[in-house]
């Protein structure tokens, strides 16, 4: 069986790791809703800022039609069906309506990104990780 570009990314970038630990890092500060999601665009930026993925920018409207890949969305895909499949232990995925929404917007060092996804991720907290 051939390895798809999606795993191999995944596997040589050390991308479940470096999500992991980027995850990790967030303090929930004793709010009652605990530990905070980040989006993938929140995650992306993150990850590229540490070690970029030749071929991907972090992503925003119209990314994707050229040669550049959006890694948001490269992300977003990759968490979303590794948790789906019970690949992916201790990391939960939500998602914001768009409904009335007009659109979230990221500062990644200076270039604005408006989202175009609303994926958005956190590690578990400690009573609900399986």
């Amino acid at each position: 069986m051939p390895i798809l570009e999606e795993d191999k990314i995944w596997e040589d970038h050390n991308i479940k790791a470096r999500v992991t630990k980027i995850l990790e890092d967030v303090k929930d500060d004793g709010h009652h809703f605990q530990r905070p999601f980040l989006t993938a665009y929140q995650l992306a930026i993150k990850v590229n800022q540490a070690a970029p993925i030749t071929g991907y920018s972090v992503g925003g409207k119209g990314t994707g039609t050229g040669t550049k890949k959006s890694l948001a969305q490269y992300l977003a895909l990759q968490l979303s069906n590794r948790i789906k499949l019970r690949k992916l232990q201790g990391i939960e995925g939500a998602f914001i309506s768009s409904e009335n929404l007009k659109e979230i917007s990221f500062d990644n060092y200076g270039e604005h990104i408006v989202a175009c996804g609303f994926s958005m991720f956190r590690m578990k907290n400690q009573k609900d990780a399986v």
